[in-house]
């Protein structure tokens, strides 16, 4: 439009200079939600680990009978439920982390591979590893066996 003269250089240098600041600010403003996303798959990792400690417990104790099978099932499916949305909440917090980044550089669009994995809906999260398995070993020698 400066160079059709509709408008004066001096409205055209305002008017970028206000772009500027403002992207400016979008781009300090993003960076602030990259990491704080960052700290969210942190704490969700942390979550997780949590988790797995907690079903290692569960097994542990129902081995040695301090709780009951009805316990122990209605335990282990509420930790099994909760693992999934821990993953699920990492997942997408990982794929809004990668969209802002790819904002910021520039790249709007998504790999098509990443845009299909992550499509899939919440109740198809990925799979949990089956609980451990627990082995008792007992002494052998002054027992007689």
């Amino acid at each position: 439009m400066v160079e059709k003269k509709k408008i004066s250089p001096d409205l055209y240098q305002e008017l970028h200079n206000n772009f500027d600041s403002i992207l400016t600010q979008l781009k300090k403003d993003a960076q602030v939600l990259s990491d704080e996303i960052a700290q969210e798959v942190v704490r969700c990792n942390q979550d997780i680990k949590a988790l797995g400690y907690a079903v290692l417990h569960l097994e542990l104790e129902h081995e040695i009978g301090k709780i009951s099978d009805e316990t122990y099932q209605s335990a282990f499916k509420l930790l099994q439920e909760n693992l999934k949305r821990a993953n699920t909440e990492k997942v997408d917090m990982e794929l809004t982390k990668t969209k802002l980044s790819n904002i910021l550089l520039g790249d709007s669009k998504e790999p098509a591979q990443k845009t299909k994995v992550i499509a899939a809906p919440i109740n198809e999260a990925p799979e949990l590893p089956e609980p451990p398995v627990v082995v008792y070993v007992k002494e052998v020698g002054k027992a007689g066996i």
